[in-house]
């Protein structure tokens, strides 16, 4: 009889443990999901703000800089070459 007990009772320990340990890794990955969530969306705004940048830099340089074609006709019309 009293090996019977102590064996429903290992049992119910056992059953009871193995659901905190499903809970604790439910737990787990619920936490870990949520960062990874939070991370990506940090990493998504750093992307977007680092494309904005370099989108506005070529503006810039469209501006300040002529395309070559027109630099070398410029130079092309400035420059007398003479051949003996």
């Amino acid at each position: 009889m009293v090996i019977v007990f102590i064996g429903l009772l290992l049992l119910v320990a056992s059953a009871v443990l193995w659901n905190n340990s499903v809970d604790l890794l439910f737990k787990i990955q619920l936490k870990t999901s949520v960062d990874l969530r939070f991370v990506n969306e940090q990493l998504e705004e750093k992307s977007n703000e680092i494309m904005d940048s370099i989108r506005y830099a070529k503006r810039i340089q469209k501006l300040f800089f002529l395309p070559s074609k027109m630099v070398k006709a410029s130079l092309a019309q400035s420059f007398y070459s003479v051949h003996a």
